[in-house]
């Protein structure tokens, strides 16, 4: 995620990549976006000779205090940490102010599932009021729903309006205000290929 909020950057902003992946735009972002990601190693995690292989690994460095900052999808972990006590109870999460890229879990039904009907049921279910309450939760997961609340039945937008977030966790609002587009899953193929090749390695 942090790669494609440079390849933004290094863009001139998110609108100049959203739709078809362009091969000669990717190209030239590309390059301006390696060049700044390389130029950024001697302030890295052991100068950027290696990476942390998972976000739990990066937790557990900043947990250490290893690393100064780590970015995780889902603004509810750095509540989380907080109340366990893995982090300390200064930390907050936030924004970037030129924009966050935002984006919400999803589920699908390959075209070619043997049991469509299931999977509807299924759907149903994790799209159900009751089930994106439980998942917006703090002491569960603590994650925005991915539905309308106000479509939702007068109980489960009052069990809503009763959940608060931890003082650690940038609310979704403010989030919200400048969040960015995600790109079409080819420019995201092509960008975490190239990272690898051109940085990652």
């Amino acid at each position: 995620m942090f790669v494609r909020h440079v390849f933004y950057y290094a863009a001139g902003g998110a609108d100049q990549l959203l739709g078809p992946f362009d091969q000669a735009k990717y190209d030239e972002v590309a390059a301006k976006t390696w060049q700044i990601l390389n130029d950024m190693e001697p302030y890295l995690w052991r100068e950027g000779q290696t990476y942390p292989t998972s976000i739990n690994a990066m937790q557990q460095l900043f947990a250490n205090q290893e690393v100064a900052l780590y970015f995780n999808y889902e603004p509810s972990q750095f509540g989380i940490a907080v109340q366990d006590g893995t982090f300390p109870e200064t930390v907050r999460s936030y924004g970037l102010t030129d924009g966050t890229i935002g984006n919400t879990n999803y589920t699908l039904i390959p075209f070619n599932s043997p049991h469509k009907a299931a999977a509807l049921v299924l759907q149903n279910v994790l799209l159900s009021g009751e089930a994106q309450y439980e998942k917006a939760r703090p002491d569960v997961w603590g994650t925005s729903p991915a539905i309308e609340v106000d479509r939702t039945s007068p109980e489960i937008q009052a069990d809503f309006a009763k959940i608060v977030q931890p003082e650690s966790v940038v609310s979704s609002e403010e989030l919200g205000k400048a969040a960015l587009p995600e790109l079409q899953a080819s420019w995201i193929s092509a960008i975490e290929q190239g990272w690898l090749e051109n940085v990652g390695r």
